[in-house]
């Protein structure tokens, strides 16, 4: 396979680190193979401009080359957009920024100013898999005037918006998002005042945007619009010479960050989000060396400027592993270094943590393997942060699909660039999202402790592992939704089903099994899917898939042992569909004992006599809820 060119990479990473976006622009052209055009093309788009121009230069720029996919399997998503105003700007914006993420967006907008009319209304041809509702600051005053604000009116407002999402709800069967409001464009006085029964406009916009989110359930998510606008300028990317001109709904700079937010929620939904982020360390989450300074001598706590923007750094990767999000270290240190997140007290950031630690004296780009194997996911939904320019090509040569941020030259440009990229956005997070980091410390503790024991089988069996089966239920549907779309190397066909799609496989007599896992350590949560459908002489295998955090623990087989009880002593038949990233399972059929009975077009089908000779029993207990 190419690999992408370290020498213009290492060109456009400088000009952008200094904004000359003017030179970052010209290497484009000259990209040598199409992985460097990809990886140079994602790392200008998710640099943070403030000229709507530039947006617009690269989409020319990738326009010109046809096209191509920025990461690897692309996914077409079919994008609906309701407005009350005029939005065509929103397009190519959110074209481009989805192109980052790995998502091939078919946009349509639907009538202009008949969102609730076209809500509910059947859709007019291929259903879209995300319908966005995008309402002006001049939908709202139809509702709540210009003045002070009543509670009647407020619930007006909440009622029209709650007709509208149950509209689609009934009438699409995809992912439904709602932006929420911003300060009006010309904020009258008082906007923050009580008045007897009435309130100001902002308490009245806080009101409605808090009712708004309370709406959000299996298919509802709120865009926070109001957040893209404060990042884009606040009132400077308001509506206004844009709104008398053409009723736009945002100023172009406005449109640029609410495609870029809509874009990093829109990639959560379809498992196309960011799951790691790999994190050099020296002069880039503290100031100075810390094999040369020591352990308490780096910079970094509340003594200094510089200090505190290391210490604000390294708090927002707390709050990012407190969202899900994995933290790996990549650093050319010894590995005794790691003793600074235990012994220096002024660092937000502890072992706890960081789910892997890759310090050594190699290349990083072979530390990036080592946090690969660790974490069981590929590098496409990785970002790394360094401030050494050399280290970024290096790495983004040999890995063309991760995505590299520019650290320093201090910790404040550091997290500006992490933060404006949006690269960790999400819509919703769930009670695993909030766990996932300690349970894949923990998973990764127990492979490197399976890899060096004397006896795997003898630590396998002392780890006293249980898996739980139930049916899809109000609590777990979050967790199946989205490994049906997130699920991408234990997973036999990637059907990628939505909620709409759950509800019609059950009531079509499919049978799903929902497993979770537990050993010794603690709860791993809903770790696999199998959906299967019985029909009159077998048990047709429809969804497998499993999270590789628990591969080679007999949990693919004691899961299989789930179907042949639903199979009753019917033939199981199932089908592998391969994809770029599932070559994993490609012959888990074959290894269970199952026999090729078709192949067409790289999809092989399979049965299992039920009293063929198979593999051993996976001795776990599996408990029915």
């Amino acid at each position: 396979m190419k690999s992408a060119s370290a020498e213009f990479v290492v060109g456009l990473l400088a000009a952008l680190g200094r904004n000359d976006e003017s030179a970052a622009l010209a290497l484009l052209p000259q990209a040598q193979n199409d992985l460097t055009f990809a990886a140079m093309m994602r790392t200008a788009i998710f640099h943070s401009s403030s000229s709507p121009f530039f947006y617009r230069k690269l989409l020319n720029a990738w326009s010109a080359k046809g096209r191509p996919a920025l990461k690897p399997s692309s996914r077409t998503v079919r994008v609906e957009i309701l407005s009350d105003c005029t939005v065509d700007g929103l397009t190519p914006y959110l074209t481009l920024f989805c192109a980052a993420f790995g998502l091939d967006a078919h946009i349509s907008i639907g009538p202009y100013d008949s969102v609730e009319q076209t809500a509910n209304e059947p859709f007019d041809g291929e259903p879209p898999d995300v319908s966005i509702v995008l309402l002006s600051e001049h939908w709202l005053k139809r509702h709540i005037g210009a003045g002070l604000v009543s509670e009647g009116q407020i619930d007006a407002a909440t009622q029209s918006l709650r007709l509208i999402s149950d509209g689609l709800r009934k009438n699409r069967t995809g992912d439904i998002v709602i932006g929420n409001f911003a300060p009006t464009s010309w904020s009258p006085p008082a906007t923050s005042v009580f008045a007897g029964a009435r309130m100001g406009q902002a308490t009245a916009i806080a009101e409605i945007n808090c009712r708004l989110q309370r709406q959000v359930g299996d298919s509802i998510n709120v865009l926070d619009t109001a957040l893209a606008l404060h990042m884009a300028g606040g009132h400077s990317a308001s509506p206004k010479l844009a709104y008398l001109r053409a009723h736009a709904l945002l100023e172009d700079r406005g449109l640029v960050q609410l495609a870029r937010e809509a874009a990093s929620g829109i990639a959560q939904l379809f498992g196309r989000s960011h799951r790691a982020l790999l994190t050099d360390w020296d002069n880039t989450l503290w100031g100075g060396e810390v094999g040369e300074v020591g352990f308490h001598n780096v910079v970094c706590g509340q003594d200094s400027p510089d200090a505190l923007g290391y210490y604000f750094l390294q708090t927002y990767l707390v709050h990012l592993t407190n969202l899900g999000v994995l933290l790996a270290a990549i650093s050319r240190n010894d590995p005794s270094m790691a003793g600074i997140l235990e012994e220096n007290g002024d660092l937000a950031l502890r072992r706890k943590h960081f789910t892997s630690l890759a310090l050594s004296w190699g290349d990083k780009s072979e530390s990036v393997s080592v946090i690969e194997r660790d974490l069981n996911f590929a590098t496409d939904l990785m970002v790394y942060v360094d401030d050494n320019l050399v280290d970024l090509a290096e790495v983004l040569s040999r890995f063309p699909y991760i995505d590299v941020v520019l650290a320093g030259p201090t910790a404040d440009y550091t997290l500006n660039r992490l933060s404006s990229a949006r690269y960790f956005n999400t819509f919703r997070v769930t009670e695993e999202d909030t766990r996932r980091h300690e349970m894949a410390r923990i998973i990764a503790e127990q492979n490197r402790a399976i890899e060096s024991s004397s006896s795997p089988k003898e630590f396998l069996r002392s780890l006293n592992i249980q898996l739980t089966v139930s049916s899809v239920n109000d609590a777990n549907r979050p967790r199946v939704l989205a490994l049906l779309q997130k699920t991408n190397q234990f997973n036999l066909t990637t059907r990628r089903y939505v909620a709409h799609d759950l509800d019609q496989l059950v009531k079509d007599g499919a049978e799903i099994g929902v497993f979770a896992y537990s050993d010794k350590f603690g709860p791993q949560g809903i770790i696999g899917l199998m959906i299967v459908k019985p029909e009159a002489h077998e048990l047709a295998v429809d969804t497998w898939l499993m999270s590789c955090r628990v591969l080679n623990r007999n949990v693919e087989r004691a899961m299989l042992e789930w179907a042949e009880k639903k199979s009753a002593g019917r033939v199981i038949t199932g089908a592998y569909i391969p994809t770029s990233k599932n070559k994993l399972v490609s012959k888990l059929f074959d290894r269970f004992g199952f026999e090729l009975i078709a192949e067409h077009e790289g999809q092989r089908n399979y049965a299992l006599n039920p009293h063929a000779k198979h593999m051993e029993e996976s001795n776990l207990e599996l408990i029915y809820e």
